[in-house]
């Protein structure tokens, strides 16, 4: 597995807000592609939903796009909308992503990130969220991306670092510990439309 991070975690009811839309229909996040030769993951995601007290539009979307700089570090970035029936996107977040880790199968990545900006009091700012994407390939005998719902967890970095495959100390001070915890997972969700790039 390698070590890469990356931000970006949702729920079914947890939406978030940013200002402008970074995203096009099912091309992919307008973010620059990596362009890197170091693991790198990028996408965009669309999930059907039912209305909730906290959203009524028809579909949430998500773009991502994160790499390993050549210092070892995890660059990237994370969006989040909420899409409603009459074409208004509102309730959305934006984070930085921290950790990415792509499986021995060269097309799983596992992703992290922090909320930075936000208009939902679910996933405000300081949070932090984890996600999977698995790219299967392109053409019309390839079969569909997949991602899982992404999860807003706590506001314990170490949380999402574990989660995302990446070793992490207790907290200085005190703080969410826990012991070991595993590799997120997820599910695979059958609602939604994937287009993800996955580089090992």
């Amino acid at each position: 597995m390698r070590r890469i991070c990356t931000a970006l975690t949702l729920s079914a009811l947890v939406l978030g807000g940013c200002q402008g839309d970074p995203t096009s229909a099912m091309t992919g996040p307008l973010f620059a592609r990596t362009g890197h030769s170091t693991p790198s993951a990028s996408g965009h995601v669309e999930k059907d939903i039912l209305p909730t007290q906290y959203s009524s539009g028809p579909f949430e979307k998500f773009s991502f796009n994160a790499h390993v700089a050549g210092d070892g570090s995890v660059v990237g970035r994370f969006v989040v909308s909420d899409v409603y029936p009459d074409g208004s996107s509102t309730d959305r977040w934006q984070g930085d992503v921290i950790c990415l880790s792509v499986e021995a199968d060269g097309k799983t990545a596992r992703m992290g990130g922090i909320i930075t900006k936000s208009t939902h009091p679910l996933a405000p700012a300081g949070m932090y969220a984890i996600w999977v994407v698995q790219d299967n390939g392109e053409g019309g005998n390839a079969v569909a991306d997949k991602a899982t719902d992404l999860v807003v967890g706590n506001p314990w970095e170490n949380w999402a670092l574990r989660r995302c495959g990446q070793s992490a100390p207790p907290p200085e001070g005190g703080g969410f510990w826990g012991g070991p915890l595993p590799l997120y997972q997820g599910n695979w969700s059958d609602n939604l439309r994937a287009n993800v790039q996955v580089r090992p």
